[in-house]
């Protein structure tokens, strides 16, 4: 089974055009000499756009590029493109391959702001699953490539990209406004691709995959002078699994703490990318899952004067998908890119000790009384998990992301404590129900 997308690209890019502002033609020159060099060598279907900067149409990303030390990535050129839907990559068989859809283009500012604008055409409806529209996002700076994996999805008539702070290390706030498209990135560029020099790990044909995968095939293999990496083939025959930590939750004392997460409960986690053979994986943005089950956690009850403290994870699945790219400074050397991304939810869960520090309730900026027997979370966003999850997404490679849930009636962490006596709660830097805390519930 195949994913072809060739016509699908015909019908975004004539749309694309039909829709531009008035003066396209006059400034045809401009959209096209945007799109240039080692850009056009990895995305030659991008050329056909008009750049974002012409056109009058709703703002899919928006936001500012830079170097982590606050340095803009002036003049980037952006390009942003949609992955086929989490089940139509999970039906592909091992070795199966798929096409992405460019949607848009633009260059960014000399402050590295950019914009990038699309409808939801047709073609990018078909290709939107429950969550959203899982896109690629492709920066290029100079001599250096950087790639981005998000979701956005159509909110009425504009387009909301749900940020979650500190999942993907980028997004320095949390959503601005209803209709939150922001993107800020930083990149830091000693992990980019450098595409004026080889690769790490580069060989002539065929390059070295490893074990397990698929074999490579002649399709397998970028043609000089067009597009230079080649399709993206998935490498997993069965979905790879992660158990993630979607709640943790310290109790003491004589409380008792339960933790339900009903279907339509919604996960972020982090997504990963190797362009080293596949031996170092790195944070490469979030995508968010939403479950189809509902899980009520064992409940836990503190003796008097104890403690406990409990990490509550489910079963993440993850597809993962492999490129073969030329290295540009010899068009016979070749390298192996991978990509991991969440395909959905297992239903199976588990909770262990917790990895995270422990803290008390001694402050009173951050705790609350709790109100008759009980209390829970209602509309507040969990605290982000670092190192949530951790998979092999190759032979001898390791990938370990983070991940949120947010605490809503779909995520609850509930206390509950005897009739006789007064119950409290606190997070371990605001009060229980502000965004982001992690909480602990006890006796006073």
């Amino acid at each position: 089974m195949y994913v072809r997308c060739r016509a699908l690209v015909s019908a975004v890019v004539a749309v694309s055009v039909a829709l531009a502002v008035p003066g396209l033609a006059a400034a045809e020159s401009v959209g096209s000499s945007a799109l240039t060099g080692f850009a056009l060598s990895r995305f030659p279907d991008f050329a056909a756009l008009p750049d974002s900067r012409l056109l009058g149409v709703p703002v899919m990303l928006r936001g500012t590029l830079t170097e982590p030390t606050g340095e803009p990535l002036s003049r980037a050129q952006v390009l942003v493109s949609a992955w086929p839907a989490p089940d139509v990559i999970a039906a592909l068989p091992q070795g199966g391959q798929f096409d992405l859809v460019p949607i848009a283009r633009t260059v960014a500012d000399n402050t590295g702001r950019y914009e990038l604008r699309s409808l939801l055409t047709p073609v990018l409806a078909a290709l939107t699953g429950q969550d959203g529209l899982d896109i690629q996002v492709d920066i290029f700076h100079g001599d250096r490539h950087y790639e981005y994996l998000s979701q956005v999805r159509m909110d009425g008539r504009a387009w909301v990209r749900d940020a979650v702070n500190g999942v993907d290390g980028q997004v320095a706030a949390l959503v601005k406004g209803p209709a939150g498209n922001l993107l800020d990135l930083a990149f830091d560029p000693a992990k980019a691709e450098r595409l004026n020099v080889s690769a790490p790990g580069v060989s002539t044909w065929p390059p070295p995959i490893r074990e397990g995968e698929p074999p490579l095939t002649k399709r397998d293999r970028p043609i000089p002078g067009g597009a230079s990496c080649s399709r993206s083939t998935k490498i997993n025959e069965h979905p790879l699994t992660a158990m993630t930590t979607v709640a943790t939750a310290i109790v003491s004392n004589g409380a008792t703490v339960r933790i339900t997460y009903t279907d339509g409960a919604k996960t972020v986690t982090s997504t990963g990318v190797s362009i080293d053979s596949g031996l170092t994986f790195g944070v490469s943005g979030s995508r968010e899952r939403s479950s189809n089950f509902t899980a009520d956690f064992r409940d836990w009850r503190a003796k008097r004067s104890q403690s406990i403290a409990r990490d509550f994870r489910v079963e993440v699945e993850h597809d993962v998908s492999r490129q073969v790219c030329v290295a540009n400074a010899n068009w016979n050397r070749y390298y192996v890119r991978y990509l991991t991304s969440p395909r959905g939810l297992s239903g199976g869960g588990d909770d262990i000790r917790s990895r995270r520090p422990g803290f008390g309730c001694d402050d009173d900026l951050r705790r609350a009384d709790a109100v008759l027997d009980g209390v829970k979370t209602e509309n507040a966003k969990a605290a982000v998990y670092t190192a949530a999850f951790g998979f092999a997404p190759v032979a001898g490679a390791s990938f370990s992301g983070n991940a949120q849930s947010g605490y809503s009636e779909a995520v609850e962490v509930a206390y509950a404590f005897p009739r006789t006596v007064r119950g409290a709660w606190c997070g371990h830097t605001g009060k229980p129900l502000h965004p982001g805390q992690r909480l602990h519930g006890y006796v006073s």
